[in-house]
């Protein structure tokens, strides 16, 4: 039973990963284009 929450917070926590993963990529290549 303590299996359960266990496996959801890791679940919640790649999804947070996973989105901060994705706006870090879309802020690097805003940057790098206004480099250009």
């Amino acid at each position: 039973m303590k299996k359960v929450p266990f496996g959801s917070f890791f679940k919640s926590v790649t999804k947070t990963i996973e989105i901060y993963v994705i706006c870090y990529i879309i802020v690097k290549n805003c940057i790098f284009n206004e480099k250009r």
